[in-house]
This record gives C-alpha cells, sequence and structure tokens, in this order.
C-alpha cells in the first residue's frame, strides 16, 4: 500500500465513519474497512479492573460468532494479558507484543489459542480513554493482518477517529461552545494539512512559517480539544466537523 493509496483509504473510511448515526453502525462501518487489511474482527471496549464478573465494558464490535458468549462464560478477560498491557499503554503495539505474565503464562498461551481458534490470533490494540475516565482501546484481529508499520499507522488515525465518533454518539450533551469558536482559523488550518499526511516541516513551508509556530497551533488546538496528541486532535477536529478533509 504506497503513500497515495493509504491516504485516500484513510481519507475514504473516515468518510464512511463520519456518516454513522449509531454504534452499531461505527463498528460495522470500520470492519468493512478493516477486511481489506484482513481483520475480521473490531471492537472499541472500555477497561475497568480485571477483577471476577468485570467483563470489559463494550462500546461497539464486530465479532466471529460464538467467541463473545465463550469469553464471557469463561470468564477469559481475567487471563488477558493483552487487555492488561492495553491498561497501561500509550502507544499503539501488536498483540506479539503484550508480555505474558510470570504467574499465568499458560493460561495466557490457552487464551491464544482460542483467539486463533476462532481467526483473531494476530491483532492491534490502540490505547483510548473511554467514558468514565476508564482506560479503553480499539482492537482489530484477524488470522493474518496487515500489521506492517505503514498500515498500522494509518489505522491508528482511523482507530482514534473511530473512537471520538463512538464517544460523540454517547455524549448526551452537546459542547456548549460555538465550533467556529473553539478554534483559531490558522489552529483548523494547521490540523487540515496535518490530517492530509503533512508533517509540521511541510506544514510550514505551505503557510510560510516556522515549524515552531506550527507545533504550537498543534499544542494548543489539541489542548482545547482535550486531545493527548497531534493525530488524536486532528481525529476529535473531524469528527466535530471543525476541519474538512
Amino acid at each position: 500500500m504506497g503513500p497515495d493509496t493509504r491516504r485516500n483509504f484513510a481519507f475514504d473510511t473516515i468518510e464512511s465513519l463520519e456518516k454513522t448515526t449509531s454504534l452499531l453502525e461505527v463498528g460495522t462501518a470500520f470492519a468493512a474497512a478493516m477486511t481489506q487489511l484482513g481483520f475480521n474482527g473490531v471492537g472499541i471496549n472500555a477497561l475497568p479492573p480485571p477483577e471476577p464478573d468485570a467483563n470489559p465494558l463494550v462500546m461497539t464490535e464486530i465479532l466471529p460468532e460464538g467467541f463473545r458468549d465463550l469469553y464471557a462464560y469463561e470468564r477469559l478477560y481475567l487471563i488477558n494479558h493483552i487487555t492488561d498491557h492495553a491498561r497501561v499503554a500509550n502507544s499503539p503495539f501488536r498483540y506479539s507484543e503484550a508480555p505474558y505474565s510470570a504467574a499465568q503464562a499458560r493460561a495466557q498461551r490457552r487464551f491464544m489459542q482460542v483467539l486463533r481458534s476462532h481467526g483473531l490470533g494476530a491483532g492491534l490494540i490502540i490505547p483510548v480513554a473511554c467514558p468514565g475516565h476508564l482506560p479503553g482501546c480499539v482492537w482489530l484481529a484477524g488470522d493474518a493482518p496487515n500489521l506492517h508499520d505503514d498500515a498500522i499507522k494509518v489505522i491508528h488515525l482511523i482507530g482514534l477517529f473511530m473512537a471520538s465518533k463512538a464517544q460523540a454518539l454517547l455524549q448526551s450533551v452537546a459542547d456548549p461552545k460555538p465550533a467556529d469558536a473553539l478554534l483559531t482559523a490558522r489552529e483548523r488550518e494547521v490540523l487540515t494539512w496535518a490530517a492530509q499526511g503533512k508533517s509540521s516541516w511541510e506544514i510550514g513551508a505551505i503557510l510560510r512559517i516556522a515549524k515552531r509556530t506550527v507545533d504550537e497551533h498543534t499544542q494548543r488546538a489539541a489542548h482545547k480539544l482535550g486531545a493527548a496528541n497531534k493525530t488524536q486532535a486532528v481525529a476529535i477536529a473531524l469528527v466535530r466537523r471543525l476541519i474538512e478533509i
């Protein structure tokens, strides 16, 4: 997948997610796009502490038939080392990068066998914040999905947009600030170019301002939007229609 193809794929997927009006539609649209990269299961989960009967809180998901019932019945969430790692991770990681617990390594290897038997043995986790200040994640899994670094960058952007869209649908009270007053014209301009894959240096050259100034605009926009980084700021701005692509 070349740069232009990745960019078009990201924009097309974000556009389809933007049109959704329910959590089920969000999951379905995301899953439909991710099948092109070899994933056959996707979702967004909040992650409460791994205590008995503390099954992850599902915001939306598309799963192979039978897996969710088995996951809950056998309480596999108590030995899920992948979500354990998601609670403390700050950046996307592959399932294979989640460490086993020394005390539960055997049970956790068996959990991986269950995943593989349902076509979910390889996957990606994108940590996100969920309502109620719980840690959470966007997850994707398949038999042999595209988990190359370039693909992960695209999935990361789309996944953050998906999470923001899902949370926007959950909000019962709209943001009282008018959209045009939330960000300055320059902040929207910087985020618009960032959404198109431009680096801070490239945006500075386009707008004829210093890279440091671009970074300052980005940081201020992220703070206003409650975003942790530039990528999340772009995703939130797209969800709220503060910028267009």
